[in-house]
């Protein structure tokens, strides 16, 4: 177990900046851009579902929204579980 880095002037302690947890908070960014860029999608395929003039084309863009839509939460769902978890990139636990 690393041990914290303590200021004996002021008598508090800092924790370490591992390189694992710079890289849980890349992918969490990553995963926040990600999120968005599938609920960008999912309201554009709900547009295009609303400008469509026949029931197939509306039909298509409507079905792709849901697809985008479950895409992102299931990443939302991920990041929940990785920060619930704590767990760091390689499986190992923080």
């Amino acid at each position: 177990m690393p041990s914290r880095a303590i200021n004996l002037a002021s008598g508090s302690y800092e924790e370490p900046r591992w390189p694992w947890r710079l890289a849980v908070g890349v992918m969490l960014l990553k995963l926040n851009e990600e999120i968005r860029e599938c609920y960008g999608h999912a309201f554009r395929a709900r547009e295009k579902a609303n400008a469509a003039t026949d029931e197939v084309t509306r039909q298509y863009y409507l079905d792709a929204e849901v697809r985008w839509l479950y895409l992102a939460h299931s990443y939302e769902l991920s990041e929940r579980i990785s920060s619930y978890t704590g767990v760091r990139p390689g499986g190992r636990r923080g």
